[in-house]
C-alpha cells in the first residue's frame, strides 16, 4: 500500500495582532542572481524596503557599505549560515504575534510557514526549515489540506512522528555529491525538474538508495541503487550549487529517534521486506561518516553461501582459499575485488582502504591468472568481475575475455630496503598446500612455499620514482597469462585496481539475525 506523503503548513495567523516582523540572523543567501538592489544607509533601511515590497521575503547585506539586496517570493532557497561559511547578515520576513524585541528564531525559521497576503493562507506561502547547514525556503501555491509526516524529510530529527509506522522508510538529506565509483546511474523522468520532487521521487522508487539532483545536468534528478554506490563525498555547503543529495534509510523503533548524525555515524540498516530492494536476499548495509566521505558497506547474512559470496565474503566480492577444501583452515580466505576505475596509484590504495582493505596481493604464483583452456576458468583462487548478480561485466569489472588490462596491486617498494614488497605478506601461502592450476591438471601441481613476484618482460624497473606496481593481463589460454610491471604512483597508468579485504566475519561486522532483531516486534 502506498501512503501519500504531503504536507501540514503551521501558519501563524490566528492572533488579531499577527504582522511581518523580520528574524535577523549571521548568513548569506546562497546566491545573489535573483534578488534585487537598492542603495540603502542601514540594514534597517534594508529590511523597510522589504517590508514596503508585498513578494520580498527576505532582505540581506553583506556589510554596512555595500548595497541591499531583496528577494521576491521563490527566487532563494538556501541561507548558509556563518558557522558554515556564510557572511553578512540576513533577515527572514515571517508572519507572527510575537513581541518584536522577543522574536523566538529556533521556532520561527523550523517548519513555520508564511503567507504573502495576510488574508489568504491557502497560496504564495513559503516555509523556512533549519538545516544542517542554515535555512532553506520553499514555496508552495497552494496549501494541502492533510496533515504534515514524516517531518519533512528535514534536517532536524528526531521529528514528532518519525517513529509513526508510515515513516520508517526515510529520506537523509546531506550535504555531499556522488564520490568515487559512481560511474553507474540511473536516470529519474525528465518531468521532475525541482529538489522537492527528485527526493520524494526516490523515497516512492523501492530501488532507490541514494538520490542526487544536479540543476547543470540533462535530467537534473539521477538515482543510484544499493549496488552501484560505494561513497558520498562531503561537501560545503557553499560548494553545492545548487545540488542536493540524500540518502534512504530503512528505520527501526530504535533509530527513528536517532539525530541525522546519529544515523549515518557507524549504523547498520536492514532493507528487509520495506521499500528498499536488496542485492541478495539476507543482506544489510552501513553507513558510516568520516571526514572526507560518507561510506556505504554492503554486507550478506553469515551463513549465505552462494557461490561468489561464500559464507564471510562481503557482497561484491569474489573469495579465495589457498588450497582444497581439506586445505582451507591452513591459510586465511580473503574477499577479492575488481573495480574498472582509471585512477592512480595514491587513489586506488584510498579507496581500498576505505572498503577496509589494501590493493591486492599475489597470494601465489599464478593468482592473477585468468586462463581458460579448454573452457576452465579456474577455481575460486582467480579475480574475476565483482558483480554476478547483474552482469555488468564491462561496467562494474572487467570480462573474463579482455587481454591488455592493466590493474594496480599492493606491492611497493620499501624506502629502506629500495626492494619491492606486497603490502600484505600474511595473504601469501608459504606453507607448502600444494595448488591446482590452469589448465587442470592434477599432475601438475605447484607447491607454494615462497613469495611470489610474477614480473612482466623487462621488469622490474627501477628507476627513481618507480615506486608502485600494476598487472598486465597479456593472454587468457597461458599460464600465468600475466605480469607485474613499475609505475610512478600519481599517474592513471592503469585501467582499474584490485581490492582485498578480510573477510566480514574477521572484521566484527554483527551477524546477520542481530542486525534482524532490532526490526522486529
Amino acid at each position: 500500500m502506498f501512503i501519500l506523503i504531503l504536507t501540514l503548513f503551521l501558519i501563524d495567523t490566528n492572533a488579531s495582532d499577527a504582522e511581518y516582523k523580520f528574524v535577523v540572523v549571521s548568513g548569506e543567501p546562497i546566491t545573489l542572481n535573483a534578488s534585487e538592489t537598492v542603495q540603502v544607509a542601514s540594514f534597517d533601511e534594508c529590511t523597510d524596503k522589504c517590508e514596503q515590497k508585498t513578494e520580498c521575503v527576505l532582505a540581506y547585506q553583506s556589510n554596512s557599505s555595500d548595497p541591499c539586496y531583496l528577494f521576491d517570493w521563490n527566487s532563494i532557497t538556501q541561507i548558509i549560515k556563518s558557522e558554515a561559511g556564510g557572511n553578512g547578515t540576513t533577515a527572514f520576513k515571517v508572519y507572527t504575534d510575537q513581541p518584536a524585541c522577543e522574536l523566538n528564531a529556533a521556532y520561527l525559521l523550523n517548519g513555520k510557514t508564511y503567507p504573502m497576503y495576510p488574508n489568504d493562507t491557502t497560496q504564495d506561502l513559503w516555509r523556512i526549515d533549519t538545516a544542517e547547514d542554515g535555512w532553506t525556503i520553499t514555496y508552495i501555491d497552494a496549501k494541502p489540506t492533510e496533515n504534515l509526516i514524516c517531518g519533512n524529510f528535514t534536517h532536524n530529527r528526531p521529528y514528532k512522528d518519525g517513529c509513526n509506522p508510515e515513516c520508517l522508510i526515510t529520506m537523509v538529506q546531506l550535504l555531499a555529491i556522488p564520490g568515487p565509483l559512481t560511474d553507474i546511474h540511473n536516470d529519474a523522468p525528465s518531468n521532475i525538474t525541482n529538489w522537492n520532487e527528485c527526493l520524494y521521487y526516490c523515497h516512492g522508487n523501492p530501488s532507490c538508495l541514494v538520490v542526487h539532483f544536479h540543476p547543470d545536468l540533462t535530467p537534473k534528478c539521477r538515482w543510484y541503487s544499493i549496488d552501484q554506490i560505494f561513497f558520498l563525498n562531503k561537501t560545503e555547503a557553499s560548494e553545492m550549487g545548487g545540488q542536493h543529495l540524500a540518502l534512504k534509510l530503512p528505520l527501526s523503533n530504535k533509530s527513528c529517534s536517532y539525530t541525522t548524525e546519529e544515523l549515518t555515524n557507524d549504523k547498520y540498516y536492514y532493507p528487509g521486506n520495506r521499500r528498499i530492494l536488496q542485492f541478495v536476499y539476507d543482506s544489510f548495509f552501513r553507513i558510516r561518516t568520516t571526514p572526507k566521505y560518507y561510506k556505504i558497506s554492503y554486507y550478506v547474512a553469515e551463513n549465505l553461501n552462494r557461490y561468489s559470496w561464500l559464507a564471510g565474503c562481503e557482497a561484491i566480492n569474489r573469495p579465495s582459499w589457498l588450497g582444497t577444501t581439506d586445505e582451507r583452515s591452513k591459510n586465511p580466505m580473503v574477499c577479492n575485488r575488481y573495480k574498472k576505475a582509471n585512477v592512480t596509484y595514491a587513489a586506488a590504495k584510498e579507496i581500498c582502504q576505505e572498503w577496509d582493505g589494501e590493493l591486492a596481493t599475489e597470494r601465489f604464483y599464478g593468482f592473477f591468472s585468468h586462463c581458460l583452456i579448454n573452457g576452465y576458468s579456474g577455481d575460486y583462487s582467480f579475480m574475476t568481475v565483482n558483480d554476478h548478480q547483474n552482469n555488468f561485466y564491462g561496467a562494474y569489472g572487467f570480462s573474463l575475455t579482455q587481454t591488455g588490462i592493466k590493474v594496480w596491486v599492493g606491492l611497493e617498494k620499501d624506502n629502506t630496503t629500495q626492494k619491492f614488497k606486497w603490502v600484505r605478506e600474511d595473504y601469501i601461502g608459504t606453507n607448502g598446500v600444494r595448488r591446482n592450476q590452469c589448465p587442470y591438471d592434477k599432475n601438475a601441481q605447484l607447491t607454494m612455499n615462497s613469495i611470489p613476484y610474477t614480473w612482466d618482460t623487462n621488469q622490474p624497473d627501477m628507476s627513481p620514482g618507480n615506486d608502485c606496481t600494476y598487472i598486465t593481463i597479456k593472454s587468457l589460454d597461458t599460464f600465468p597469462g600475466y605480469g607485474i610491471s613499475t609505475s610512478r604512483c600519481d599517474v592513471a597508468t592503469a585501467d582499474g585496481f584490485a581490492c582485498q579485504t578480510k573477510p566480514q566475519k574477521e572484521k566484527g561486522i554483527p551477524k546477520f539475525s542481530d542486525i534482524v532483531k532490532e526490526y522486529q516486534g
